[in-house]
């Protein structure tokens, strides 16, 4: 145990050291992907920072829709990278930077949408500008009352100003305005006085003037000053990140070299001391264990080839291989007294030998027995049915001709044929059953229209029907559908059915419906009454042979064989056809037949 211990020890460490390295090196590719994954998402964030900060330039010189679109597009990245950063699961060193970014970042959104505003009101305030009539200012100036020369000068200095507005338009230089502002106060001190109507509208047209530089210098300085402010912070977070990632990538890489040399020396180390005790071990098994269990399956081998030993070795040693030499000791006992059984055991073959010749003989007479019994049921049903058929046929002759008979002799004739067709039936009954159970009766399947065959099992129980005021329902298939099966054994399992239907149905109606199955492979046929229905303790002996209902019913009702359903179970088990029965006592019966529409397999009895 020592030495196997001593074995499997070095296995097992250098198994666990090779595990750890793995684990160290897979855990080290892990962060080193999301370093690179952080790196690479840093490296996006601000190369579309800078793209939005171009596209914010561009939009102070020439807005327009295009640009709006760009910059939303670039936010929207912007803001996914962010949201994937914020994902990752960083400590609160990386945090706060992220933190940093998104505050910047919602800051530079939000003073977007107001050089968007401004940018909106200013050209609004231009247009309006542009559009203003400076030809009605001119005649407002002629119309103060003052002199020729003094009107022309003013006329000069407000179309002055009107060229110093639009120069800062289209320059966006500060000392144009100035200029302005002086032309306009001239204009209003000389020609104001005294015309409030002028000075109203001179002074409007100066308010949007300075409006839009004062719209003009907000958005500029926005741009200029507080969202460069906002690039400059987002692009100094985002290279924060990328420096302490790759600070904490070099110093990962570096522990991660360490441990690996150090597992490395102690796998070195383990591999040798494993390579001498593989060395040593072999020899020390050899002298301790290898020999001994020779000598013992020496020991075996001549047990088993039936020779005499005198002598185990090993059995005084307390370890493993003792408790072989003790089994081997055991073995040499059980041996013997196998030895001994087997005498008995062939003893106890040749007694089951003639046992068993006793028993096929006596299967022999038994199934003889049978086939004596099956021929004498079918010589006495073909003797019986011989008379029986002319003394029917007597009546049925005598009954053709009623005039020559009193309401007696009717009465005589008519139990006649009614108790001897009963009588014909109950000896069909029987012989049929006993072929089935001398598993001698003939099927012949043949393509049959099912909606004929119906039909004619309908009209042969007509009469009872009609004599009992029952009320026979039939509902065949709305197209021909033909079936294989066989013909006659077919319509015995519908008449019978029907029959006990009708049996037991007093007053109200029976039904036989054929309906499609979904499956294609099937039809179902219906056979549903109103009649006194099957009490639940009746259901399990409803297919037995020589079984009926309870004396009562059988009095009211009528006697029988018993072997009606019981020939319906053998028969349908034969024709491939599924019986399912649901009845409600007082209430009526259903018997509900799945009649497979081709034969799948050859049926065996």
């Amino acid at each position: 145990m020592a030495a196997f211990t001593l074995l499997a020890l070095p296995l097992i460490l250098l198994a666990y050291f090779i595990f750890e390295s793995h684990n160290t090196f897979t855990n080290t590719m892990v962060k080193t992907l999301e370093q690179e994954k952080l790196l690479t998402l840093t490296a996006s964030i601000q190369r579309d920072v800078m793209d939005l900060q171009r596209n914010i330039l561009v939009y102070k010189d020439s807005p327009s829709k295009t640009v709006i679109a760009n910059f939303h597009k670039l936010y929207d990245g912007l803001t996914e990278n962010i949201e994937t950063l914020e994902n990752q699961g960083f400590d609160e060193s990386y945090k706060s930077s992220i933190s940093s970014i998104t505050t910047h970042l919602n800051e530079y959104k939000n003073n977007f949408d107001i050089v968007v505003s401004y940018r909106r009101q200013r050209d609004n305030l231009v247009e309006d500008l542009l559009n203003t009539d400076i030809d009605m200012l001119m005649n407002s100036i002629e119309n103060v009352g003052k002199e020729t020369i003094t009107i022309q000068q003013e006329k000069i200095q407000l179309l002055l100003a009107r060229s110093n507005s639009l120069s800062y338009l289209a320059n966006n230089d500060t000392k144009f305005i100035d200029q302005f502002k002086n032309d306009i106060g001239i204009v209003k001190r000389k020609i104001g006085e005294g015309n409030s109507n002028f000075l109203e509208r001179i002074s409007t047209y100066e308010s949007n003037v300075l409006k839009i530089v004062t719209l003009t210098r907000n958005y500029v300085y926005l741009i200029n000053v507080v969202m460069t402010g906002s690039v400059q912070e987002i692009l100094y977070h985002s290279a924060l990140l990328a420096n302490i990632s790759q600070e904490r990538s070099v110093k990962r890489h570096g522990d991660t070299s360490h441990q690996l040399n150090q597992r490395k020396q102690l796998v070195i180390f383990l591999s040798s001391f494993g390579l001498l005790l593989a060395v040593f071990v072999p020899f020390y098994f050899f002298r301790m264990v290898t020999k001994p269990i020779a000598s013992i399956t020496h020991v075996f081998n001549e047990l088993a080839a039936g020779n005499t030993v005198t002598e185990i070795p090993g059995k005084d040693r307390p370890d493993e291989i003792g408790s072989l030499a003790v089994a081997a000791d055991v073995f040499k006992a059980k041996n013997e007294q196998t030895l001994a059984l087997l005498r008995q055991s062939e003893l106890s073959v040749e007694i089951q030998q003639t046992l068993n010749a006793e028993l096929t003989e006596a299967k022999v007479r038994a199934e003889k027995s049978l086939s004596v019994k099956t021929d004498f049921l079918a010589n006495m049903s073909h003797e019986l049915r011989t008379p029986l058929n002319s003394v029917i046929g007597y009546a049925v002759r005598l009954l053709k001709k009623p005039d020559g008979f009193n309401d007696r002799q009717l009465t005589a004739l008519k139990t006649i044929e009614r108790n001897g067709l009963h009588l014909l039936a109950m000896i069909n009954d029987i012989l049929d059953f006993s072929k089935i159970e001398a598993q001698k009766l003939d099927m012949n399947f043949q393509s049959v229209d099912i909606n004929n065959l119906c039909s004619e099992a309908i009209q042969q129980l007509q009469a009872e029907c009609d004599s009992k005021s029952l009320l026979l329902i039939y509902k065949p298939l709305d197209k021909t559908l033909m079936i294989e099966s066989d013909p006659v054994r077919l319509t015995q399992v519908l008449i019978n059915i029907l029959s006990n239907s009708v049996k037991y149905t007093l007053d109200g109606w029976v039904k036989l419906e054929i309906t499609p199955l979904s499956c294609g492979q099937s039809i179902a046929i219906a056979v549903t009454d109103s009649g006194i229905g099957i009490k639940e303790e009746d259901m399990s002996r409803l297919f037995k042979r020589f079984e009926q209902f309870d004396q009562d019913t059988r009095f009211k009702i009528g006697h029988g064989t018993g072997l009606g359903l019981a020939i319906v179970a053998n028969l349908s088990r034969l024709l491939g056809i599924k019986i399912n029965i649901e009845s409600t006592f007082g209430e009526g019966t259903r018997f509900y037949m799945k009649i497979p529409i081709q034969r799948e397999q050859p049926l065996t009895q």
